[in-house]
């Protein structure tokens, strides 16, 4: 192996471990502050504060690693930009292409990683939380909500928070429950508390209304209460425990026994993700790559590389995830994605090429 490739290997491997590090620090801190009232209010110790929240960090990775690498990517072709190092290779007889191999190795390790975590690490890590996250059940619904924040319990009630007065006690309230999917329940109330009783978790909510749309007929009601039990978690309900999509390996994500249609599509999409995340390693490398490789002598032009460099990442990052998103409610969107990523790999090998 040339002594170049070790060495813009070792450049690269360095700032992404660092910028990483860095990344997943701040992201899992401000994800932890979630779980501090759980401490605070003596319903888990904090050796099990420690072990639920360790458990988030797989998935924060399987987010933070695109990101992370093309930032260690820009960090590190802007030191070597800025020693001339860049300059002296090509003078040296070295192509953007033959440059560019010099950090495949670190590129396609990074890669092939983020597969595993995709693939086999994500689920299981997301299994094992939410199944402490169920044990711990009673305590977490009463510290997991936030204000002014749609919180999802059971994935078919939403909870929405004005203020939070105390642990339990709340105002300005929304609820919506489709647990009945052909007659959902809609209902504001001014305050309420969160109680656990004998038959599961329950709200008591304090002037307010609550509206119950009837999709068999299309007739609405709607009655005015001073005072109205909601059972947010009943006995049956605390017993089981619904699967999330995070938890689903790759093989449960394209079965198709026993789902419906809308569940199908939805699942191809989160496998598609799956899938289509861990590439954008590469994608974004050769994008980035194929902006910064050209050679610059004045400082302020080497700026407005590096930063065409930023934004055209942020840029497919932002589109990958956009055209994700409306995947999932108009299935022809997953075709959009896939051509996203093609053409960014060709405008990068052209962009690499192009440049001598």
């Amino acid at each position: 192996m040339p002594i170049y490739i070790k060495y813009l290997n070792r450049r690269l491997l360095v700032s992404f471990a660092v910028v990483l590090f860095v990344v997943i620090s701040i992201v899992w801190l401000t994800q932890s502050l979630r779980f501090i009232e759980l401490i605070t209010s003596g319903s888990v110790d904090f050796l099990m504060f420690l072990k639920i929240s360790s458990f988030l960090i797989l998935p924060m990775a399987y987010v933070c690693i695109p990101i992370a690498l093309f930032l260690a990517l820009i960090i590190t072709v802007h030191n070597l930009n800025a020693d001339h190092e860049i300059e002296i290779l090509k003078c040296s007889g070295l192509s953007d292409v033959q440059i560019f191999k010099g950090f495949v190795a670190i590129l396609t390790g990074v890669m092939l990683v983020h597969f595993i975590v995709s693939l086999y690490l994500l689920p299981n890590s997301y299994r094992y939380f939410k199944e402490m996250q169920h044990l711990i059940k009673d305590q977490f619904i009463f510290s997991a909500f936030e204000e002014g924040v749609f919180n999802t319990q059971n994935s078919n009630i939403t909870v929405y928070i004005d203020k939070k007065v105390s642990q339990n006690e709340f105002t300005g309230i929304f609820i919506y429950d489709f647990r009945n999917s052909n007659k959902p329940i809609t209902i504001t109330a001014s305050s309420g508390k969160l109680y656990k009783t004998d038959n599961g978790i329950s709200f008591i909510l304090m002037d307010g209304t609550k509206q119950l749309d009837d999709n068999e007929s299309g007739n609405i009601s709607l009655a005015f209460f001073s005072s109205y039990k909601f059972n947010l978690l009943n006995e049956q309900e605390d017993k089981e425990r619904y699967i999330d999509v995070n938890e689903m390996f790759l093989s449960d994500l394209l079965e198709r026994e026993g789902k419906t249609e809308h569940q199908i599509k939805t699942h191809i999409v989160i496998a598609m993700q799956r899938i289509s995340w861990p590439l954008l390693n590469l994608v974004l490398s050769i994008v980035v790559c194929s902006i910064m490789f050209k050679s610059v002598s004045k400082r302020q032009l080497a700026f407005k590389q590096e930063l065409k460099a930023g934004v055209a990442s942020i840029c497919l990052i932002t589109g990958l995830l956009l055209l994700n998103q409306l995947a999932l409610k108009h299935f022809d969107y997953i075709y959009y994605s896939i051509v996203l990523i093609f053409i960014s790999v060709i405008a990068g090998i052209v962009g690499l090429i192009r440049y001598k």
